[in-house]
């Protein structure tokens, strides 16, 4: 889990890549043991991260 948590973070694979990539094979548990691990589900998991570097971008816009 925590690699597939990596992979959400950090490239714009799929949830069904990240799935396979990770060595598993039924999406839907996938998503069950992900919320329960992280409190979130992959895609949400993803949204926080995306808003954050959008974020992080603004100020740094605003700096420069």
């Amino acid at each position: 889990m925590e690699e597939a948590k990596r992979l959400l973070e950090t490239t714009f694979l799929s949830i069904k890549q990240v799935v396979v990539q990770v060595g598993l094979q039924d999406e839907s548990h996938f998503v069950r043991d992900f919320k329960r691990i992280y409190g979130c589900s992959p895609t949400a998991l993803r949204n926080q991260v995306s808003r954050a570097s959008t974020a992080i971008d603004a100020d740094s816009k605003i700096g420069q």
